[in-house]
């Protein structure tokens, strides 16, 4: 293998996971108590529910997909690693993720709810799972076939995409290519891929499992010339990842406006003595900075709020909210200690404002996962919002 030191320490670990997890093909119920218990003991929101009530069967990919949609890598490997406590993995748990296709925290389950799914969607899952790891493991023809047939079955079955290309390649990662996204945009602008993939398929529909194979066998040849980089399919998903510019630690500074004032914010307070009111600080800005009258007065929306004041706002909540300013006494910004201690550049309020969109994001998937299949989207809920001071809503 040709893959760098220390990068893929995941691959073991999702292997061995996969094997234990098929040990609860026939022990379902028991397998979502420890899942349950999981969430519980790491204080995360058990987002198995339908209509209110605990799922009472599961399939192995969406269990997978707990732990690989968009939430944070910390709470990613928190719940990989508590449940494979649970299932009995026994492997190193991973330092990275790198290379791994995530779903979207709205379609994070591969079947669908109880009203809308059939009998056997979940057991044909359980199926197609043990036969793929049957088949990679020891790829003869009687294998293959009986991958083929659970494959082709599940492939109509509600709730299934390319999603499905992706658990196979988190079980097995060595053998499946993901189909995701960024790795179809990749493979088909990739001339040496989208050469010999143009016999094969243009991948604009989920391919059956007679043309997936053969993606697969056309990549595997591709790989062991040198034609390409790549010699995994990992090799290759990590490629894809980079090329879409979604990879974990890009480096992509944020062009929200409202970060600039970050640093200027932590100066002011520090001149301050640490703590001040907004009022305050505004002023204190508004001085080291030489602000114009335009900027100090630029107005924005219907009702002409200070879009600086707002924007300062906006910048205090984020710095809250990563531990650099005290929240907790109202109408006073205090720094923290670790605020005191800061030195705010650009890159790191851009690194702070994309860490929290990617927590809020989940907060907002949990909350919509909350609701019932067939709840009323369209009914009314408020938030009361106090912008500052004397304000009323």
């Amino acid at each position: 293998e040709m893959e760098p030191k220390n990068q893929f320490t995941w691959i073991n670990y999702y292997t061995k996971f996969a094997d234990r997890l098929l040990a609860y093909k026939d022990n379902r119920r028991e397998l979502l108590t420890l899942i349950k218990e999981v969430f519980e003991e790491l204080k995360m929101h058990y987002p198995f529910m339908d209509n209110k009530k605990p799922l009472e069967d599961i399939c192995p990919f969406t269990v997978f997909g707990c732990f690989n949609k968009g939430i944070t890598e910390k709470n990613r490997i928190a719940l990989m690693d508590a449940i494979g406590n649970k299932i009995g993995v026994e492997a190193e748990r991973p330092t990275d993720l790198d290379g791994i296709p995530i779903l979207n925290n709205l379609k994070a389950w591969f079947f669908g709810y109880e009203t809308d799914r059939k009998p056997d969607d979940i057991s044909n899952l359980w199926d197609l799972f043990a036969a793929g790891i049957a088949y990679a493991d020891e790829p003869t023809d009687a294998r293959k076939i009986k991958f083929v047939m659970c494959y082709d079955k599940v492939k109509k079955q509600l709730g299934i995409k390319w999603n499905l290309t992706m658990g196979l390649y988190w079980m097995r990662p060595h053998t499946f290519i993901t189909l995701d996204g960024p790795s179809r945009n990749f493979i088909t602008r990739d001339t040496v891929f989208s050469k010999n993939l143009a016999g094969i398929s243009t991948l604009k529909r989920l391919p059956d499992a007679k043309t997936y194979l053969g993606i697969m066998a056309m990549c595997g040849n591709i790989f062991k010339g040198n034609a390409t980089p790549y010699h995994s399919f990992p090799e290759l998903s990590y490629a894809a990842w980079e090329a879409s510019g979604t990879e974990r630690g890009s480096k992509k500074i944020s062009d929200a406006e409202f970060l600039k004032w970050f640093g200027p914010l932590i100066d002011a307070l520090k001149i301050l003595g640490g703590s001040a009111t907004p009022a305050q600080v505004r002023k204190q800005i508004i001085k080291d900075l030489n602000l114009s009258d335009e900027v100090i007065n630029e107005t924005r929306g219907k009702s002409n709020i200070k879009k600086f004041n707002n924007d300062l706002a906006f910048a205090r909540d984020y710095l809250v909210k990563d531990g650099y300013i005290d929240g907790s006494i109202r109408g006073i910004w205090s720094l923290t200690v670790k605020g005191q201690k800061a030195k705010m550049t650009k890159e790191i309020a851009s690194d702070i404002f994309k860490k929290w969109q990617v927590i809020l994001e989940e907060r907002r998937n949990m909350d919509q996962e909350a609701y019932p299949a067939g709840h009323n989207v369209s009914e009314k809920r408020y938030w009361i919002y106090a912008p500052g001071n004397n304000a009323s809503k």
